[in-house]
């Protein structure tokens, strides 16, 4: 069987920036383009994806305020020389200019170790969240219930700010929650409380793949293709790939 053809670093880079740049273009007018950067060195040439100048893009609110949003990614080509795969990656939001702390910052490090959640999100000052709840637009129907809210009398909260965290298929699991209580917070565990939650989340992203493969068997059996199985579709072809791929 076939295996695709090879793609060089260079030009997966240069389309994943691009993707990015039409992605972020079809949400939010003047957008700066992100540009893909090789890095040569240390025997690995890896790339970066940012905005060039990286000064955030604006992400204006219908009440004059802003909020400024930063996306920077590190990458190379996996152990088959066939894809990218991101290292690292930062997603910060700033209440105003990209300055000081952020709001809030979704972060990816793959070379964490176990103690440090890879991918985590991790949240700024409160204050913070309570002036740009009570500043915020209202370009969308739960924006403006929010703004019901505040104007009925009710105190701005961080807590009225829902994180997405991986939708249905790739949200954390319990096992999770717990690791990080022990690790990050001094929890008094077992002896062995890491191999349980190790075999537990295995048990449950192993349950959570099969899934994923249900709902898109087309993407499984090319990526299993790739790796050289045989993959033969039913009579009635592949199903079309679930909502559940699109919802957060």
């Amino acid at each position: 069987m076939n295996r695709p053809a090879s793609r060089s670093l260079d030009e997966q880079a240069i389309d994943f920036a691009t993707e990015i740049t039409r992605t972020v273009a079809g949400v939010i007018d003047g957008v700066t383009p992100f540009e893909a950067t090789i890095l040569e060195g240390s025997g690995r040439r890896q790339f970066v994806v940012r905005q060039s100048p990286e000064t955030g893009i604006c992400l204006p609110l219908s009440s004059g305020s802003e909020v400024t949003l930063t996306a920077r990614f590190k990458g190379e080509l996996d152990r088959t020389g066939l894809h990218i795969r991101i290292e690292t990656s930062a997603i910060k939001v700033y209440f105003g200019p990209a300055a000081g702390q952020p709001l809030f910052r979704y972060e990816y490090d793959a070379a964490h170790t176990s103690a440090m959640p890879r991918a985590h999100l991790q949240v700024g000052d409160q204050s913070d969240f309570a002036a740009l709840a009570s500043l915020g637009g209202d370009g969308s129907r739960t924006s403006r219930r929010r703004n019901d809210r505040i104007d009925g009398g009710l105190v701005p909260r961080s807590d009225h700010l829902h994180f997405p965290v991986g939708g249905d298929r790739f949200r954390p699991a319990l096992e999770d929650v717990l690791k990080m209580l022990v690790e990050q917070l001094g929890v008094d565990a077992l002896p062995d409380w890491r191999a349980t939650v190790k075999a537990a989340r295995h048990r449950w992203r192993t349950t959570q793949v099969k899934s994923a493969v249900r709902d898109h068997p087309a993407a499984a059996a090319e990526a299993l293709q790739a790796l050289g199985y045989d993959v033969v579709a039913p009579e009635s072809g592949h199903p079309n790939p679930s909502a559940r791929l699109t919802e957060i």
